[in-house]
């Protein structure tokens, strides 16, 4: 069969139907895809996927043998978007692509910490702790809040305040002269709790 006859067989028709895209978890997606037609000259399928128009990035793996009829693709962004299609191919010649499918990973803690976090003490007992939110390619889903963790010296000084997605400060009353604070602020989704920003250290004195 020379090589015109050969592209004609590929391309005259779709070949392949991609039936699911399956999200699996925060970076990984899985493919099932069938047969139209059987056509012996298919070895395999490059399954081709592209993100968001920002990053411009199509990316693609080869997907060796023709009775293959799924694949887990994996390093995709959290909470991202995603155009998913299957080309069956033979030697150089790349067939029909089948329709085309979208997904949507799922969410994953903030990979980026809270952004400008201020700490203030208004008196001996009294601090107030402000902050902005990550950047929104660090959130890695729906922003639901930010936890505020603060140690003192003893379980019993301990505090753990959750806001909600709006806050961007809160007040701490009744506070120890003299003891010395630990402050973790960090945002979360509902995947849970992101990284926090570099702990703070804060001593309730007056100097």
């Amino acid at each position: 069969m020379d090589f015109e006859q050969a592209v004609k067989r590929m391309t005259a028709e779709q070949l392949v139907k991609l039936e699911e895209v399956k999200t699996i978890n925060s970076t990984a997606v899985r493919l099932f895809w069938k047969r139209k037609k059987i056509e012996n000259m298919v070895e395999g399928y490059y399954v081709k996927w592209r993100g968001p128009a920002k990053n411009n990035i199509n990316q693609w793996v080869n997907v060796n043998g023709a009775h293959v009829e799924s694949y887990l693709v994996n390093g995709l962004l959290p909470f991202t978007n995603y155009e998913f299609f299957v080309i069956p191919y033979h030697k150089s010649i790349q067939g029909a692509p089948s329709n085309s499918m979208d997904a949507l990973t799922a969410e994953a803690p903030p990979s980026l910490p809270p952004s400008d976090v201020h700490i203030r003490m208004l008196n001996l007992t009294t601090l107030r702790i402000s902050w902005r939110a990550p950047s929104a390619d660090g959130i890695n889903g729906i922003l639901k809040g930010f936890q505020i963790v603060i140690l003192g010296k003893g379980s019993k000084f301990h505090r753990n305040i959750t806001t909600n997605e709006r806050a961007a400060s809160v007040t701490l009353f009744h506070l120890v002269p003299g003891m010395t604070y630990k402050i973790r602020v960090a945002a979360r989704t509902n995947a849970g709790i992101g990284v926090s920003h570099s702990t703070d250290t804060v001593t309730m004195s007056e100097c």
